[in-house]
């Protein structure tokens, strides 16, 4: 967070991963806007807007997110779906961090 006068600006944060990691990504969500640090976006279900406006929305939030994280599947893969959005954040200048699998953290310790 940085003060401004009598504002604060809070980092801008888009969390982004396949929908089959939504209960982490919504964990992650949770857990930073917890923090009171910074103001978060986060994928989700939307089933009632059309894939075109999904889409949009998403390079929408990534325009308006200072980083972008980034949720792998469980075996540290990228769906196609996420591998273009963060190819566009990259190509935008965005800050992009990719999260640890579980089983990436585990074999550091291994070592």
């Amino acid at each position: 967070m940085i003060k401004i006068g009598e504002d604060t600006y809070k980092d801008k944060i888009y969390i982004i991963g396949s929908l089959s990691q939504k209960e982490t990504i919504k964990s992650t969500a949770d857990y930073y806007i917890g923090t009171g640090r910074y103001r978060v976006r986060y994928v989700k279900e939307e089933p009632e807007k059309s894939f075109k406006t999904l889409v949009k929305d998403c390079f929408l939030n990534i325009i308006w997110a200072d980083r972008v994280y980034v949720i792998p599947k469980p075996d540290g893969t990228l769906g196609n779906g996420v591998t273009y959005e963060v190819t566009f954040a990259e190509l935008i200048g965005k800050r992009v961090e990719m999260f640890m699998t579980k089983s990436e953290i585990e074999s550091m310790w291994e070592k």
